[in-house]
């Protein structure tokens, strides 16, 4: 399906060249509710503002509607922006020709069932969440041993103190 261009002029306005019309906000909103794939561009600069144009679309949908927007998305965009190349190619290699919808809204770490391939979500969120310094599941493992590791280690120098102190009568010498 060819990508549906709309221009973005000065006065806010999107003009959508496929009809040769001026559309509102809604009008986008209903070409991404039936798959249509869109491109937005400011026709002044000719910069790609797609994203923009869809952040707006987001807004304008939450604002009507009962339900809220989940909060955790779109945290997770706005941190995943400072780093574009790995989401989005994380995105394309998602929405490539043959993989099944499931596969694209399936958990970031999931492994599809179909090609028993690790998602290109893992990849990309482990790279973004290092480069923020958030800690991985690896590292919380790796403390929960040496947690482990130290709590050994504090029960025999217990046992060995408790043995000194009952070779000493009961009575240890605090120096």
């Amino acid at each position: 399906m060819p990508v549906h261009l709309i221009k973005r002029y000065p006065n806010r306005k999107l003009y959508d060249t496929e009809s040769n019309r001026y559309i509102h906000l809604q009008e986008v909103e209903r070409l991404v509710d039936v798959g249509v794939p869109i491109q937005v561009i400011d026709s002044e600069s000719g910069q790609d503002i797609t994203a923009a144009t869809l952040a707006q679309v987001l807004l304008a949908v939450s604002r009507r509607s009962v339900a809220s927007v989940a909060i955790s998305p779109l945290l997770l965009m706005i941190r995943a922006a400072k780093f574009p190349g790995e989401i989005a190619g994380a995105i394309g290699q998602m929405a490539a020709p043959g993989k099944d919808t499931d596969d694209m809204i399936r958990s970031p770490a999931a492994v599809s069932a179909n090609d028993g391939e690790e998602s290109p979500w893992a990849g990309a969120i482990e790279r973004v969440a290092r480069r923020l310094d958030i800690p991985q599941r690896s590292d919380l493992r790796r403390i929960e041993s040496m947690l482990i590791a130290l709590n050994a280690q504090v029960s025999v120098m217990l046992s060995a103190r408790e043995t000194v102190q009952d070779d000493d009568g009961g009575a240890m010498d605090d120096r």
